[in-house]
């Protein structure tokens, strides 16, 4: 039998999740689609912008010490076959770049940190970092480290009685870390129909299946000398669209062709999530 050639497309691309604003779980009508389609156009026109994350999303080992503070772009690598389960969280509409332009834009996998204060590893790196920010030589770069953190509660399945895996924050008043999982519940979302298509992880392993990379603004900026992420050809190489019908207007569209099938540069694959699933 053939191999597929999309088999290992995730191995080759990182993407970015996103959606219009107003819209969450997909679009549910032709005007939702055309969101779609214009957000899509203003994306490759303007790039994606930098955005530090809201106080309810945030993660910090020490707060208001060692926290993410810059603006950030995240995205994931991910089984094609997870597709549907990430859109149902980030986004009806994926941009996959190719790992080598973010990696020149300063992309790198997150570190996931333990959210147990008696952790080594935590200790360790708070140690660290604490320590780095008394030299003002160093502070920047710690201060960049900190973007690249990602904490997650291990003992998330253990009982409440253990001071590690409770809500509160019982270790002291500026060491908490939010429990990232219990804020922003990993709930299947999107259109009821597909929801039998998405994998649930469950627990600490869905928040770890997200394999996360993410571009610091302030690297990016630097390194590209760009204000935002270019969505441009060569660079963006798949855009994965909510379903057929998105997928139809947009070929519909000579202004979308035009932007993503350049005679220069090679072609933006695209797909809708639909067509993953049967993959």
């Amino acid at each position: 039998m053939p191999r597929n050639k999309f088999a290992q497309i995730h191995r080759q691309l990182l993407f970015h999740w996103t959606e219009p604003k107003g819209i969450s779980g997909g679009p549910k009508s032709t005007a939702d689609r055309r969101k779609f389609l214009d957000h899509l156009f203003l994306l490759l026109e303007t790039g994606l912008k930098f955005g530090i994350p809201k106080r309810e999303h945030s993660e910090w080992l020490v707060e208001g010490e060692i926290e993410a503070t810059h603006g950030m772009l995240c995205f994931c690598e991910w089984n094609v076959s997870a597709a549907q389960e990430h859109s149902g969280r980030y986004g009806g509409m994926a941009l996959g770049f190719t790992r080598k332009f973010v990696m020149r834009a300063g992309g790198r996998p997150v570190v996931y940190v333990p959210n147990e204060k008696r952790d080594p590893f935590r200790k360790a790196l708070v140690s660290l970092l604490q320590n780095a920010k008394k030299d003002e030589k160093l502070k920047p770069e710690c201060e960049l480290i900190s973007s690249w953190l990602k904490t997650y509660n291990g003992a998330r399945g253990q009982s409440s009685s253990n001071p590690d895996s409770s809500n509160k924050n019982t270790a002291s008043s500026d060491e908490g870390i939010p429990n990232s999982l219990d804020k922003a519940a990993r709930k299947k979302s999107g259109p009821p129909e597909d929801r039998h298509l998405r994998v649930d992880f469950g627990g600490l392993f869905t928040n770890l299946e997200d394999r996360e990379w993410r571009v610091i603004g302030a690297v990016a900026q630097k390194k590209l000398k760009v204000e935002s992420l270019p969505c441009a050809p060569g660079n963006l190489a798949m855009v994965v669209l909510p379903d057929h019908q998105t997928l139809a207007y947009a070929m519909q569209s000579e202004a979308l062709r035009t932007k993503l099938y350049p005679p220069d540069k090679p072609a933006v694959c695209l797909l809708s999530r639909e067509m993953l699933s049967s993959i």
